[in-house]
């Protein structure tokens, strides 16, 4: 990994060149990261290893953004990006909506603690890992047809800096492997997942993570279910399909830019009522997960945001341009996927904060729909619309589980479904992903309870 600590004279001498050239603000992401990625997909590997340095700038002026990257990162390097930032900032000056930003510094240097350090650990170590999950998965049961098993890791080191005075030296190392597994008997065909990560390295797949047999186990116990009934049902979801509702659901339109856009059903609801006294929703970059930072993007310390608390909207995710125009001040939401994409607002770690009743408690009683994983979905933000389509379900009548169903998909509208929340379980779980917006993908967490919730609309698939 190339060594950034030395640049800091480069970085002050790019930061000045662009207050110089004419910008009110400038900030600098230099970023060097190393990567490791193996898939296997029906015996078939791949095995890419990166190793990239690069840095973005931005320059700001009376609401103009520009924004420039650059490979080269000495000075010469970087002050010639800074120049073109400035440039493209002066391009679009007189049709950018004018607004003023407030930045508060900060500087702090954030190491690393993880026990198996990705870089150190060799290729062959993880390819095993890899090809074992492959072997256990085919070795689950005949019936299973195809495996694909991938492989993630990466160690980021960055340092962010602003002409406001930040100076932000943070190194980050993140793991995940997941397993994509198929069964088939006859023309029926079905899929199991898990995944496993987090701000952790090699560590984390050495305690038995057997991803590849639960997935498959979970592929063929579907062989022998029966189709998803129709209809209006009251529902329990399970803690990875209510973290998926807090993410995509709740999450997207909570962020500020949907609502200075006026494409989220979220603008204008702040200190509003919005759900029922059972749901309290959390962002948390802070929190040691897969989709951890101690500093966002623009170098803003993050921290526990509770957007939603007892069902009435406390904030919104902001980066330094949407608070600094709401009012809100930045809550540390701005994320980039690396160094040649601006950073924007996005979500972290989302999930619904857990209540006080155990699994049995939701189901005591209970008759609908008990649905178990994710599989796709979508939401409309701007009317709160969405489709969710479950891995796996159960019927259940009066608290007793009945079939077993396939190809589950819940509809409803968000802030009904909000509404209609009346328990939520106190075990809290997280599963790590991916998020894309914008063209920019980033690691995040979604995370939850069991929970249940009243008419949502069942439709087999």
């Amino acid at each position: 990994m190339q060594e950034l600590s030395e640049k800091r004279d480069d970085i002050e001498e790019a930061l000045s060149t662009a207050r110089e050239r004419g910008a009110q603000f400038a900030d600098i992401r230099l970023e060097s990261s190393d990567g490791t990625s193996i898939s296997a997909k029906d015996g078939i590997t791949k095995i890419n290893s990166s190793n990239e340095l690069g840095a973005g700038i931005r320059a700001f002026l009376e609401g103009a953004w520009g924004f420039a990257y650059t490979t080269q990162v000495d000075r010469r390097g970087m002050t010639d990006c800074a120049e073109r930032a400035v440039s493209l900032a002066k391009a679009v000056y007189e049709r950018a909506e004018k607004f003023s930003i407030e930045v508060p510094a900060f500087e702090d240097t954030v190491k690393t603690t993880v026990q198996r350090l990705p870089t150190q650990v060799p290729i062959a170590d993880k390819l095993g890992y890899v090809l074992q999950q492959e072997r256990e998965a085919k070795e689950t049961d005949k019936r299973v047809s195809s495996t694909e098993i991938g492989y993630a890791d990466i160690v980021l080191h960055k340092i962010i800096a602003n002409s406001e005075g930040t100076y932000v030296d943070e190194t980050v190392v993140r793991s995940i492997a997941r397993a994509m597994i198929f069964a088939k008997e006859g023309t029926l065909r079905q899929s199991g997942y898990k995944a496993k990560g987090d701000s952790k390295g090699f560590e984390l797949f050495l305690d038995g993570a057997d991803i590849g047999r639960t997935a498959a186990t979970q592929a063929v116990s579907l062989l022998d279910t029966k189709p998803a009934p129709s209809g209006q049902f009251d529902a329990v979801l399970d803690p990875s399909l209510s973290g998926v509702f807090a993410h995509e659901a709740f999450g997207h339109a909570a962020e500020a830019d949907a609502i200075i856009s006026g494409t989220s059903i979220l603008a204008g609801k702040l200190t509003q009522k919005i759900g029922s006294d059972a749901v309290t929703i959390i962002d948390d970059p802070s929190l040691r997960s897969y989709g951890y930072m101690a500093y966002d993007d623009e170098g803003i310390q993050t921290r526990r945001k509770v957007l939603l608390e007892r069902g009435i909207l406390q904030t919104y995710l902001t980066d330094v341009e949407t608070g600094s125009r709401l009012g809100l001040g930045s809550n540390g939401s701005a994320r980039a996927q690396r160094y040649d994409a601006p950073p924007i607002v996005r979500m972290s770690n989302t999930f619904f904060e857990p209540g006080d009743y155990t699994f049995d408690e939701l189901l005591e009683g209970f008759s609908g729909i008990y649905f178990i994983g994710w599989q796709y979905g979508y939401t409309t933000p701007t009317t709160g619309m969405l489709t969710f389509k479950s891995r796996e379900a159960y019927a259940v009548e009066r608290g007793e589980l009945g079939d077993h169903l396939r190809d589950a998909a819940l509809s409803a509208m968000t802030l009904e479904v909000l509404h209609n929340i009346n328990a939520i379980a106190g075990t809290l779980s997280f599963d790590p992903g991916t998020c894309g917006k914008g063209g920019q993908m980033t690691p995040n967490t979604t995370g939850g309870a069991y929970m249940r919730v009243s008419d949502v609309v069942v439709g087999g698939m």
